[in-house]
């Protein structure tokens, strides 16, 4: 068929199957409907709502990112999209069904796994991801009512440690340290600050393997952290010292202009909080009064957790004192022999890292590095094959990393490859059977929640918060969800 083009649009009826309803499938469809005369664009999410990690994963005192949901939100409004929430692709559809109804499959489903400390007694009661609290503070629907998580006793806990310095990392500490008061007007759950409202910890320790020339938290972040009444930011002079060694300055020296700036502006930053000397008692006891101490410790690798024997929770984690070693930009970290140090702690919170899964056994999935292997966002097969019409964007392309500006600098890479393949005509307008895919789901028993249905539930939230004085209050049981809709 025949694809005319004018004044850099194209004319046809191309049609997009988007699975996943984050900011990587929003920003490459916003692409789309730009470029593309008549495109039909439908996304999938296997949640019941749109927005992804805006709405599960952006911290409830960063609203000022959330107001991508305005953008977001008057795509779904086009004429020509469609929402189809609470459907798993690959289990309630088949990759292949998808592939039958539509010009092209934009994978762009996230990251839904993480890492692991591998270590022992990592699975037991005090040992969470930071993805899990997270999930928690954001009201997740799936999560939200985690039992573990809502069983905690935060009047009984004095020190928490996070393992890992990334921006979650910084989340998790900042919403630690603030007091309720200041937060409860935005959209965290009732549950979670009734949690908060209790809490007595003093000491949060971020603690990670390496030096703070590698650290991964952005500097506004800890600008955040700093500004929080009544918090103290602390460094131990050693930790600093190692960290900042000869080959770790020159790595400094040797970057671009405008990533230096950066990384110095972050270093200088941080060598300005209170820096003691932990030997020392005097400097110890030098720390001011405060309502929290926020320890940014480096160069300590954890080794073990440590159980309460009679009700095996955690009371205590070791950490193996580690050294910068190897060459210029090179760099790793080796354990100093012998050198363990132990902080006690009922908390941990494991902040090293998302990671995609492999949904698809059909394409070809990175091991290693966690993504799909593709090319400019061609997605890969299981034999190796560049194929025609399927594209990824976002973490399970690049990997989870970076912020919402880098998936949306990514979106134009896969858009471009999707015109590209447009151009050169491996993507063909289809009409999408609708009925088809209808009835495969009700086959399934799959409630289908169309944008509709996420108004209805948006403004409920809305108005629940209103009543509470809060910008919303999030909708955290499935079975509510199901009744908002069904009424």
């Amino acid at each position: 068929m025949k694809i005319s083009k004018i004044q850099g649009k194209y004319f046809s009826s191309f049609s997009f199957a988007v699975v996943g309803s984050g900011p990587a499938g929003f920003f490459t469809s916003k692409h789309l409907l730009k470029k593309i005369e008549n495109v039909s664009i439908d996304f999938y999410d296997k949640l019941p709502h749109p927005f992804g990690l805006v709405r599960n994963g952006v911290a409830p005192d960063h609203q000022d990112v959330k107001n991508v949901i305005s953008d977001f939100s008057q795509i779904l409004e086009h004429k020509n999209v469609k929402f189809m929430g609470n459907v798993e692709v690959g289990k309630d559809i088949t990759l292949e069904e998808l592939n039958r109804n539509y010009s092209a499959i934009i994978l762009a489903h996230g990251a839904d796994g993480e890492n692991t400390l591998n270590i022992l007694n990592e699975d037991k009661f005090g040992c969470f991801s930071a993805r899990n609290f997270v999930n928690w503070y954001n009201g997740h629907i799936l999560h939200s009512n985690d039992s573990k998580i809502n069983s905690l006793d935060f009047s009984q806990i004095k020190d928490v440690v996070i393992i890992g310095n990334g921006n979650v990392a910084i989340d998790v500490a900042r919403l630690l340290a603030k007091d309720p008061k200041d937060i409860k007007n935005l959209d965290i759950p009732e549950h979670v600050l009734d949690k908060l409202k209790h809490s007595n910890i003093k000491n949060i320790h971020i603690v990670a393997r390496r030096g703070l020339m590698q650290a991964a938290f952005t500097i506004k972040e800890v600008r955040e952290l700093s500004k929080i009444p009544g918090v103290n930011l602390i460094t131990f002079k050693d930790e600093i010292e190692n960290s900042l060694n000869p080959n770790s300055i020159e790595e400094l020296e040797a970057l671009l202009p405008a990533d230096k700036r950066q990384i110095n502006r972050k270093i200088e930053f941080v060598k300005g909080f209170l820096n003691i000397d932990k030997h020392d008692k005097k400097s110890i006891l030098s720390i001011p009064e405060a309502r929290r101490n926020v320890f940014f410790r480096f160069l300590l690798a954890p080794s073990q957790i440590h159980l309460d024997t009679i009700n095996e929770k955690v009371e205590a984690i070791s950490f193996n004192k580690t050294r910068l070693v190897g060459k210029t930009f090179s760099q790793t970290v080796e354990n100093i022999p012998n050198q363990l140090e132990t902080i006690r702690t009922p908390l941990i919170f494991k902040s090293i890292g998302y990671k995609s899964v492999n949904v698809f056994p059909q394409l070809n999935f990175d091991e290693k590095e966690k993504i799909l292997k593709n090319e400019n966002g061609v997605v890969y097969n299981n034999q190796n094959e560049l194929l025609r019409n399927i594209f990824t964007a976002g973490w399970v392309k690049i990997g989870a990393k970076g912020i919402i500006d880098t998936t949306l600098r990514d979106s134009y890479d896969t858009a471009a490859s999707i015109f590209k393949a447009i151009n050169r005509g491996s993507i063909e307008p289809v009409s999408t059977d609708y009925e088809s895919i209808f009835s495969r789901l009700e086959e399934k028993k799959v409630k289908v929640f169309d944008y509709e249905d996420w108004k209805k539930i948006d403004a409920y939230e809305i108005e629940e918060g209103k009543m509470r004085n809060k910008i919303r209050e999030k909708v955290t049981d499935i079975n509510k969800l199901f009744s908002l809709v069904n009424n």
